[in-house]
């Protein structure tokens, strides 16, 4: 919580960081779906 108070935009950059992380998790399922259908 203290970190918090020092950076109020921590959870904007988590809520970044794990958006990135889902698209990346996607994209490799994509790819390796699409190197399965290939």
């Amino acid at each position: 919580m203290a970190s918090a108070r020092l950076q109020p935009d921590a959870n904007a950059i988590f809520a970044l960081a794990g958006h990135a992380l889902n698209q990346l998790k996607m994209l490799s399922i994509s790819g390796k779906l699409k190197g399965d259908v290939d």
